[in-house]
């Protein structure tokens, strides 16, 4: 079983057609016409680091009330506030024996509702 791999040919390498643009140089071209230069990527590198529009950071996320005309991530627009009121406020502090017991007291008042009901 060693030997197996001795017999077997060595794959040929595909040749994989590659488009490039070539560079032509025309020394004597108008400036109107003229192409830039090819530089290397460590020199069009640095020439874009000196850039500030393509080494621009963007500023990050306004953290609280918002400042400067940007709007801050909670409570910056009315419903947002809203929503977050909302979810905050989960608590039933009510009685519900209250509840049925002002119920009952206003039908012992006005028992137009409930009397007439169960008189047959």
């Amino acid at each position: 079983g060693a030997k197996l791999c001795v017999v077997k040919t060595q794959r040929k390498a595909k040749q994989a057609e590659t488009l490039t643009q070539d560079y032509i140089i025309t020394p004597h071209a108008l400036p109107m016409f003229r192409e830039p230069r090819q530089r290397s990527t460590r020199k069009q590198l640095e020439k874009d680091r000196l850039d500030p529009l393509k080494s621009h950071k963007p500023e990050p996320p306004v953290a609280g009330p918002g400042r400067g005309g940007r709007v801050g991530t909670h409570g910056g627009t009315l419903s947002s506030y809203i929503v977050k009121n909302i979810a905050l406020d989960k608590t039933d502090d009510s009685n519900p024996r209250e509840a049925i017991l002002r119920h009952a007291k206003a039908a012992e008042d006005n028992p137009y509702w409930v009397s007439p009901a169960y008189s047959k």
